[in-house]
């Protein structure tokens, strides 16, 4: 199901720069490249968040996201982590068919014992990996 949020409010969101919410830290911007070009785009209006994805020169149709709740994200990335008191799983937002996920993670995540370059990690139709926060484009 795709959902029309007004394009004005939605893009004026985006703008909106990371929280020290965790959950806040995912509206904005981000690319699958660290160098790359931003490829997706995730706002919210009051409680409902929204994805769009840059299709060829074009951005998708918004689609409705839903916060994953504690107990499903501490089941969701088992690596290492420095400080166990941390979860490595902050906050993560996914459409319902759980096609397409975006995550927050810890200050502490260590995979294969490196640190991340990125804190977020996408996950989409074509697989997962990390993801990077970028300035949203103008239009």
């Amino acid at each position: 199901m795709r959902v029309a949020l007004p394009a004005l409010l939605f893009v004026s969101l985006l703008a909106a720069s990371c929280a020290d919410k965790p959950l806040e830290s995912l509206n904005g911007c981000f690319a699958t490249d660290a160098q790359g070009e931003v490829s997706l785009k995730i706002g919210q209006v009051d409680e409902q968040f929204g994805i769009s994805l840059r299709e060829d020169k074009a951005w998708s149709d918004v689609q409705p996201l839903r916060v994953i709740e504690r107990a499903e994200l501490d089941q969701l990335l088992t690596t290492d982590v420095v400080d166990p008191d941390e979860p490595a799983v902050l906050a993560g937002l996914q459409t319902e068919d759980r096609t397409l996920a975006v995550y927050y993670l810890g200050e502490q995540v260590l995979v294969k014992g490196k640190r991340l370059d990125s804190r977020y990690l996408g996950r989409f139709y074509f697989g997962s990996g990390t993801i990077y926060r970028k300035d949203c484009p103008d239009a």
